[in-house]
């Protein structure tokens, strides 16, 4: 566990999730969507200590220097702010594998849904709260989804009891039979099935 737990307390893991978020902000479609990801980097900046001294009103957080300008002007606002995630997910009626499954149809349902699956199964306190930060945010941007779901598997894996070990070994090995098959299908079916492999093999 030591390995990943480095990991989360990396900057470098920090910056990439945070600017991750901020182009999800940035390109979100409606105020609802862009709500989520503000929620997410309003977590992420308490949880990497970034923070304004009430007496010099300067902001500190080891992290808050190697970020460029144009993210500390959507951070600022959040310094102060206070979204709240009002719903959870509930994943005991997921269909598992998920993989091509009715909550799996598509690539973009499949990652966020797997990864989303997968946060719920965290058990370590701090990778439990960042990755819980962005579970709602997944839903909507598929590249902070691909971003977290390396982390979160071995996460899994590295602390997960048996089943849960074993629901990801499921997922992994459904969508290498689905490779493994003659792929006679064209346009979107098959660009699932091809960006499906690669994620697995990434």
């Amino acid at each position: 566990m030591a390995k990943f737990q480095a990991s989360i307390e990396d900057d470098n893991f920090a910056i990439d999730l945070i600017n991750e978020l901020v182009k999800s902000f940035l390109e979100a479609t409606e105020p609802r969507i862009q709500d989520c990801s503000a929620f997410a980097l309003q977590e992420l900046i308490q949880e990497y200590e970034i923070a304004v001294q009430k007496v010099t009103g300067v902001i500190t957080g080891k992290l808050w220097q190697r970020l460029p300008e144009h993210v500390h002007e959507i951070l600022n606002p959040l310094l102060t702010s206070r979204y709240r995630l009002n719903t959870a997910a509930n994943w005991s009626d997921l269909p598992k594998p998920i993989y091509r499954s009715c909550k799996g149809s598509n690539f973009k349902d499949w990652v966020s849904n797997w990864t989303g699956f997968l946060i719920s199964k965290v058990k370590h306190p701090k990778a439990q709260r960042v990755f819980q930060t962005c579970s709602a945010t997944i839903k909507y941007h598929i590249h902070v989804a691909l971003y977290i779901l390396p982390h979160v598997t071995i996460q899994v894996l590295q602390d997960g009891v048996e089943k849960d070990i074993n629901e990801v070994f499921s997922e992994i090995m459904e969508v290498l039979t689905q490779v493994k098959k003659p792929d006679t299908r064209h346009g979107s079916a098959s660009d699932f099935r091809h960006m499906s492999a690669q994620t697995i093999f990434s």
